[in-house]
């Protein structure tokens, strides 16, 4: 599941609605969702904020973690188990290259430049705990 849950109300909630009741019918029982999205843009909401998941290091997009929330319980009302990717190693949507760059302030760089700043480790550990000891505000279960 992509980033299509990044503002899940109107088209996206029903992209949502619609993709997990096709798992559904396909059998699945485990879906694999991505649970970042650290890439700058300059694409903002109505109240300008970057439309991202987290757009600062630490400062998140709470549109876009009320879509976690959603994805999550639209997921478990179907059975459906999650399997959240909380980073990625390729250049698209951020992850760990994004999380060297804010560490390092420098742009470009490569994803193995992560594995060798601590800055951008402590970061990404930041962004693990966060997503991993929130409480849905949805269902008022933690994840």
């Amino acid at each position: 599941m992509q980033a299509a849950y990044w503002r899940a109300s109107g088209e996206p909630v029903r992209q949502v609605t619609d993709l997990l009741d096709k798992c559904v019918e396909m059998g699945l029982t485990v879906v694999r969702m991505w649970a970042f999205f650290n890439e700058p843009t300059d694409d903002r909401d109505q109240r300008g904020t970057p439309k991202a998941l987290e757009y600062q290091p630490g400062v998140y997009n709470e549109d876009f973690l009320w879509g976690l929330d959603y994805v999550i319980s639209e997921a478990g009302k179907r059975d459906i188990k999650l399997l959240p990717v909380l980073t990625n190693y390729q250049k698209e949507y951020g992850g760990m290259r994004q999380y060297a760059n804010w560490a390092l302030r420098r742009t470009n760089l490569r994803s193995e430049d992560f594995y060798t700043s601590p800055d951008a480790i402590r970061m990404f550990e930041n962004h693990v705990r966060k997503i991993v000891t929130r409480r849905n505000s949805i269902t008022g279960v933690n994840y």
